[in-house]
């Protein structure tokens, strides 16, 4: 399998240093940094006037969360901010009439990345929710009832986050509420995420090791279940014809992708023949969509290799709706929903495709 290698971005390096207040009391500070692919407390020296710490960084950003519980309601803290790669990312904690003031250089406060937008987006529901726990706290430990409704409203509160996240994917604050929330979450299927992952959020955050961390997390959560809904795409094929999977529901299709230089995938291609000609009669379709770039070598590839089937050109989006960016992958799609994937199991001469497709056939 040929793993697409402009989609890798390396690790990069991080430093933040933490600058205390005189008067704060350092013992009762709370650090937590998030690198991407690990949460961590750092540790601190409680004679300390700083903290400082570094590493390497698994996404475009760090997330680094300072909490202090404060001696009353106006000396409370708790701050998020997004760390840089590359830079020492400081942040000056001093007060300011009885209150904490920050002052940062290249870290980011999070409030102005996208959170104040999703507080203001989900105000009415979180409002809802809070003021339920405080009418209602002294009644939960009886009342499994409350129990029930807090429940659902704490729900609801989670898909209008996931709904802001979905409306904003550029913000790599919803890249990483996605991570940290929504798919540690039951409240949506994994199958429908993963395609939701693919289909929304920009390259550069999807090509980055926690991109890959997720993918990870939602392909094992979807192991789990037996069936994946197949992604409904549409596009040209190659004389011009739009091309969707809801127009073959009728038929079992035998989805591949590939490339004309990929030297495994023109091995599935001998086989796919193969099983064309054996399956002859039968209600199968087979469509290839190529990631090449190269129409020419892509059409005298089509002819070498006689592949008589649909095609559709310079299908790289399609591909990343479907799995990680590897070819060849071959799926077995029916009645909407996959029984098949190249991807759980190694199948060199699709012995294994043979076996569900004659279940699927009968």
């Amino acid at each position: 399998m040929f793993m697409l290698p402009f989609i890798s971005i390396a690790q990069q390096t991080y430093k933040c240093t933490i600058k205390l207040p005189g008067n704060l009391k350092a013992q009762s500070i709370e650090v937590r940094f998030f690198d991407g692919i690990e949460e961590k407390d750092i540790k601190k020296d409680s004679a300390a006037s700083s903290i400082s710490f570094s590493g390497k960084l698994h996404s475009l950003y760090g997330s680094l969360l300072i909490s202090y519980p404060g001696d009353s309601i106006h000396d409370q803290f708790f701050k998020e901010f997004f760390v840089k790669p590359g830079a020492e990312n400081k942040i000056k904690l001093k007060w300011n009439k009885r209150q904490i003031a920050i002052e940062t250089e290249h870290a980011r406060n999070i409030e102005k990345m996208g959170m104040a937008e999703l507080k203001a987006y989900t105000e009415k529901e979180t409002k809802d929710l809070s003021q339920f726990y405080k009418d209602h706290q002294a009644e939960f430990g009886s009342n499994d009832s409350l129990v029930n409704i807090a429940f659902e409203k704490a729900k609801i509160v989670g898909r209008k986050r996931y709904e802001f996240i979905k409306n904003n994917p550029s913000l790599f604050l919803s890249f990483r509420l996605f991570n940290r929330e929504v798919i540690r979450s039951e409240a949506f299927p994994a199958d429908s995420l993963l395609l939701t992952y693919y289909s929304i959020f920009p390259g550069t955050f999807k090509s980055t090791d926690e991109g890959a961390e997720i993918v990870k997390t939602l392909n094992a959560k979807i192991r789990q279940k037996d069936f994946l809904e197949a992604y409904d795409f549409k596009a040209n094929d190659i004389y011009g014809k739009e091309i969707s999977l809801r127009q073959s529901e009728d038929s079992i299709v035998l989805l591949n992708f590939w490339a004309s230089w990929c030297v495994p995938c023109i091995k599935e291609v001998v086989q796919l023949k193969k099983i064309e000609q054996e399956y002859a009669g039968k209600k199968i379709k087979i469509i290839s969509i190529s990631i090449d770039t190269d129409s020419a070598a892509f059409t005298k590839a089509i002819r070498k290799y006689n592949m008589t089937w649909t095609h559709i050109f310079s299908g790289l989006q399609i591909l990343q709706m479907y799995g990680p960016i590897a070819i060849p992958q071959l799926y077995m799609i029916s009645k909407g929903r996959i029984i098949y994937s190249s991807q759980q199991q190694p199948d060199e001469h699709l012995e294994k495709l043979r076996g569900v497709l004659n279940e699927a056939i009968k």
